[in-house]
């Protein structure tokens, strides 16, 4: 059977109080199923959860290419060739 986590190991996951974590349910989707009156949460679809919601984590190309900030250095300098010994 899959790791289940209680409340308590999510909040510790998610580096939030418990009271977020009933708030992260109802409002934010957050994969949880109650059991005898207790929520459990498979730790897969957590972690599934959180990279579903990273919104500043570039897709294909890095963020230094996106903003035209990409420096290209080498060791092909020029000046290097011509006074090495």
């Amino acid at each position: 059977m899959e790791k289940l986590l209680s409340t308590k190991q999510v909040a510790l996951l998610l580096g939030v109080n418990e009271k977020m974590v009933y708030t992260l349910i109802t409002e934010k989707g957050l994969p949880a199923t109650k059991i005898a009156g207790k929520w459990l949460f498979p730790r897969h679809l957590v972690e599934q959860w959180v990279e579903s919601r990273t919104i500043n984590f570039p897709q294909g190309e890095t963020a230094l290419v996106r903003s035209g900030q990409l420096m290209v250095a080498g060791s092909d300098d020029i000046l290097q060739s011509l006074y090495a010994p």
